[in-house]
């Protein structure tokens, strides 16, 4: 009797749907990569924030503000509290670092 050999996959079906995941993500950050020219922030899905009139998925744009930053930094913004680089330390949760890092994505 003759026995048929198994064809095993090496990966699967699940490593090749990740493969295509992973490329058009990274795909995706590499076009976005010069959005912020902010030094030392990185390259992703970041924009230039308007810091009176900006929203909180706006303020999520920005690495290192989650949403319950990105939620008082809008209302910040609302109440003309963010004029300049040295508001954003008036905004609870928001060290020098942070604040540093961040304050190249805000329009002024």
């Amino acid at each position: 009797m003759m026995r048929h050999p198994v064809h095993h996959r090496r990966y699967g079906a699940g490593a090749s749907s990740l493969l295509i995941c992973v490329t058009i993500a990274g795909a995706s950050l590499w076009a976005h990569r010069d959005a912020c020219p902010a030094p030392g922030i990185g390259w992703g899905d970041i924009a230039i924030i308007p810091s009176d009139t900006a929203d909180p998925s706006m303020w999520r744009l920005v690495p290192g503000i989650g949403p319950v930053l990105a939620q008082r930094l809008a209302i910040a913004g609302e109440s003309r509290i963010l004029r300049s680089r040295a508001d954003l330390a008036a905004v609870e949760g928001i060290g020098p670092v942070l604040a540093s890092r961040t304050a190249d994505c805000i329009r002024w």
